[in-house]
């Protein structure tokens, strides 16, 4: 089954869904789904390319499956929530009044952004890959990875908590988190995790009100650079934290760098 190519308005009874589709394998395209109680649902091994929900009561769109180039706003609740081993590529999710993104286990968002949405705005559950994702002015977190996933290449500013936080077992490589915390003076961080056995490596925090702020044991923070946050790297014992440097020269390949 396809469908392609309309606009579905105005059924906004509670429960009712503008699209709502239940076989399994379905491809929908280009469809714009607005002032519905919830905007597009669509079930498991569906894929989704270039369909838009705006202004829906509760969730913008509810998938399992693939979506590309999807975008969704001023939703009530979620603008994007999709289930267990999803593929988000390229989508966008703003000003929404819940989470940006609500993504299953096992599920893969590249290139996807998330702005000014209320609650969060990426987060998802255990054993995700992230990557070149951007998160900027989203209330509390801006990314939120569940344990054991990968974040990688992604950028978060502006969120008024953390801009990314991990749960345990994850990597958090070559990201960029800055002017994040403002208003969580306690916990407010670019980087941040109550978990265990991660690995930090290779990210820029700059301007956040914690740079690095990593609140249990057993993790390795290596390689990273902090500059102009309010504490750079805010560690307890019982971690792997590579030397913070001052300059580059005669510094160590694992060691980080405050300045």
């Amino acid at each position: 089954l396809s469908v392609r190519n309309g606009k579905i308005v105005n059924w906004r009874g509670i429960g009712s869904r503008g699209l709502d589709l239940w076989g399994k394998g379905v491809r929908i395209s280009g469809i714009q789904a607005s002032t519905n109680y919830i905007g597009i649902l669509a079930n498991e091994l569906s894929v989704m390319d270039q369909c838009e929900a705006h202004f829906n009561v509760s969730d913008g769109i509810i998938a399992r499956g693939t979506l590309a180039g999807c975008a969704a706003t001023h939703n009530g609740d979620a603008g994007i929530r999709a289930y267990v081993g999803s593929t988000l590529r390229d989508c966008s999710s703003s000003q929404n009044g819940g989470e940006g993104f609500n993504v299953g286990a096992g599920s893969t968002l590249a290139g996807c952004s998330a702005f000014k949405n209320a609650l969060q705005g990426i987060g998802t559950y255990e054993g995700c890959t992230l990557s070149g994702c951007t998160a900027s002015y989203n209330t509390n977190w801006g990314i939120s990875a569940g344990s054991g996933s990968v974040v990688r290449d992604c950028a978060a500013s502006y969120n008024s908590r953390v801009g990314i936080s991990i749960a345990s077992q994850c990597l958090v490589e070559n990201c960029q988190a800055s002017n994040n915390g403002e208003n969580s003076p306690s916990d407010g961080a670019g980087i941040g995790t109550y978990g265990k056995q991660n690995r930090i490596e290779g990210n820029n925090v700059v301007s956040n009100n914690f740079g690095i702020d990593v609140n249990s044991a057993s993790n390795l923070i290596v390689r990273n650079s902090a500059s102009a946050n309010r504490t750079n790297f805010a560690v307890v014992s019982g971690n792997h934290l590579g030397t913070v440097q001052a300059t580059p020269v005669g510094a160590g390949a694992w060691d980080n760098f405050g300045f």
